[in-house]
């Protein structure tokens, strides 16, 4: 099942519905042409499922995504470096399909792997 793209019409109904903190709303046909991307990108990687809790037709994960930064992603330079984002996702089912995600992702911490700067601005109560 590793790096197959066919097994996500098993997992997935057609008219799946995905909710990104990071990218907004998306499709099955999005997440194809973006995992079609990760694969090019990141020719060593592995996912680890830290925790996983399910209840009715809701199931929480949560995970950590690793690769070696062998090429670049967003135009900056490859450090060969093994890299990690943390995530968690609500994946909602009907029929044993998955129809509806809700996902954060640490994004953030991508970008201080790769060398740059993330402040968060200042409380204005302080």
């Amino acid at each position: 099942m590793r790096r197959n793209p066919a097994v996500l019409d098993e997992l997935f109904a057609p008219d799946f519905v995905g909710h990104s903190a990071t990218v907004g709303p998306y499709t099955l046909d999005d997440m194809r042409r973006d995992i079609g991307r990760v694969h090019e990108a990141m020719l060593e990687d592995e996912i680890t499922v830290e925790d996983q809790v399910a209840e009715g037709d809701h199931v929480v994960t949560h995970f950590v995504y690793g690769w070696r930064h062998d090429r670049s992603v967003f135009g900056e330079e490859p450090g060969g470096r093994w890299m990690t984002m943390e995530g968690v996702q609500i994946d909602r089912l009907e029929a044993g399909r998955i129809v509806e995600r809700w996902e954060i992702k640490n994004h953030w911490g991508v970008a201080t792997q790769l060398g740059g700067e993330v402040k968060f601005p200042r409380d204005p109560r302080s």
